[in-house]
């Protein structure tokens, strides 16, 4: 072969590789019982969607509508329970379309001429094109095909929710019978790892959180609307975190509108996620760590060792606005820096942390009496590395 000819073969194997790298993206499978193959998507890692419905209002149905909705995607799984604890519906999303793929014309043989090259390389063409475009229409024909599933996820729930209307068991035996379903599930389809979602819709008495849950949030990310104001926020998201909820987002009704961006991002597995250390019954001026906040500091530890062994973590720590000697931001950042000594004598690698104090700034509740001790806070951003 002279030079120009092998110049045309090299650029038709390229050609090739660049068909192979459109269906890179998809996966090619045997269809049984016949010849050729059939382009589909890989089904999405999987994840479960725990939702408590806790009322039969208007704002209850648009509030589950849009979570199931805007979160749904292949390999998620759903359970729904009403206020009293019953299961008011179990799903399972389909799997990703398919269709059969496009033919890809066989490479040349090395003694090609270059008619053959050309036939060759104009064949290659057409079937890049017919790649993409039947990805395009497969991406369409999943998204259409999840969402038609979640509607009818939607319409089944609130048909079952409206029948078993009445009985209100509190959320500690909701929360119960949610976990209790959610291991079950986790023996019979398999681990959900970080994407867990807890999502509470109108649960009974917002304004009064739970103490002391007896159900175990770990590894769950929570999202809980309705409640109705931020005393009641900052404590509802301490009673979930303390329950073990890696990530806690308690929205009044102003903010609802949050709740299914932040479901789905949950439900795709976190990147990174906030993590704030309870327990923190600071004595004006002290920076050493409260007994009290041991048993949250061990969830983190065990966040950083087992769950996020090579994430790193940004200790940024906080307090109210008294006066103290050498001030609000000394004092913080001595706050962080003890928490990160602690994680450091309890084997976290001390260059996956860092401490940054921030003194009064951006208080979550205003800085009189009752609201002080919520703003002397830790508040640990874990970057997660995939």
């Amino acid at each position: 072969m002279n030079r120009r000819a092998a110049t045309r073969a090299m650029a038709a194997v390229i050609g090739l590789a660049v068909l192979l790298a459109l269906l890179a993206g998809c996966s090619l499978a045997r269809t049984p019982g016949r010849a050729g193959q059939v382009l589909t998507f890989s089904a999405e890692p999987p994840s479960l969607l725990l939702v408590i419905l806790g009322s039969t209002s208007a704002q209850a149905h648009d509030a589950l509508s849009a979570a199931v909705v805007t979160s749904a995607r292949t390999g998620e799984h759903i359970i729904v329970l009403s206020a009293s604890g019953r299961t008011l519906g179990e799903f399972a999303a389909p799997g990703p379309p398919a269709m059969s793929a496009p033919s890809a014309p066989l490479p040349p043989a090395g003694d090609a001429t270059s008619f053959e090259l050309a036939e060759y390389h104009k064949g290659s063409t057409v079937a890049r094109a017919a790649v993409a475009r039947d990805l395009r229409t497969l991406h369409l024909r999943e998204r259409q095909e999840v969402r038609t599933w979640a509607g009818q996820v939607v319409a089944r729930v609130w048909s079952a929710a409206q029948r078993q209307a009445g009985g209100v068991a509190g959320v500690d035996r909701s929360l119960a019978n949610a976990i209790a379903d959610e291991a079950a599930l986790q023996q019979a389809a398999g681990g959900f790892g970080a994407r867990l979602v807890l999502s509470l819709i109108d649960v009974p008495d917002p304004d009064q959180p739970p103490i002391g849950l007896d159900a175990s949030l770990a590894g769950m990310t929570v999202v809980l609307t309705g409640v109705p104001d931020s005393l009641a926020d900052a404590s509802w998201q301490a009673a979930l975190l303390d329950a073990g909820a890696v990530q806690a987002y308690v929205l009044p009704a102003a903010a609802e509108s949050l709740a299914p961006g932040l479901i789905s991002r949950g439900l795709s597995g976190p990147t990174g996620f906030r993590f704030v250390v309870t327990g923190l019954d600071y004595a004006p001026g002290q920076f050493t760590v409260p007994r009290r906040a041991l048993p949250s500091l061990r969830r983190l530890l065990r966040l950083l060792t087992i769950g996020y062994p090579d994430a790193t973590a940004t200790i940024n720590a906080y307090t109210d606005t008294v006066p103290v000697p050498g001030g609000n931001l000394l004092l913080s950042w001595r706050r962080a820096k003890a928490v990160t000594a602690w994680l450091v004598d309890h084997g976290v690698a001390a260059y996956r942390l860092e401490a940054i104090g921030h003194g009064s700034a951006d208080p979550v509740a205003p800085n009189k009496a009752a609201g002080q001790p919520l703003n002397r806070r830790v508040v640990v951003i874990v970057s997660a590395s995939g």
